[in-house]
């Protein structure tokens, strides 16, 4: 019994550490939060040129620049989008990636920087 308990604790010491890095993802990553992605990623190419197209037909504006892209990925993938817009102003657009890879642009609005 008595050599039975430490090869207890040290499957639970070990166990609990490789859950607390399952947990901290990549890169120190939080799981379930935003974690940014190069502009320039060919991962992100389409979703962005999808958001663009989005824009285009829904709204006045057109994009100038493309400032940060993040992404979460959730029971699919949210992409967020800070983005500086014709009028001068940054806004935020998150474009959702379903598990079908169907594309849909679930929010835009103004930052408030």
């Amino acid at each position: 019994m008595c050599k039975f308990i430490p090869v207890m604790m040290l499957t639970f010491v070990f166990g609990c550490a490789e859950t607390q890095m399952d947990q901290a993802g990549v890169e120190g990553q939080i799981v379930g939060g935003f974690s940014e992605v190069a502009v320039s990623d060919s991962a992100v190419a389409s979703i962005q040129a999808f958001l663009i197209n989005a824009l285009r037909s829904g709204h006045q504006l057109e994009v100038t620049r493309v400032i940060k892209v993040e992404r979460q990925v959730v029971a699919g993938t949210n992409y967020r989008f800070t983005l500086l817009m014709s009028d001068g102003n940054t806004y935020q657009a998150v474009v959702y990636e379903d598990l079908q890879r169907n594309l849909t642009l679930t929010h835009f609005e103004p930052t408030t920087n």
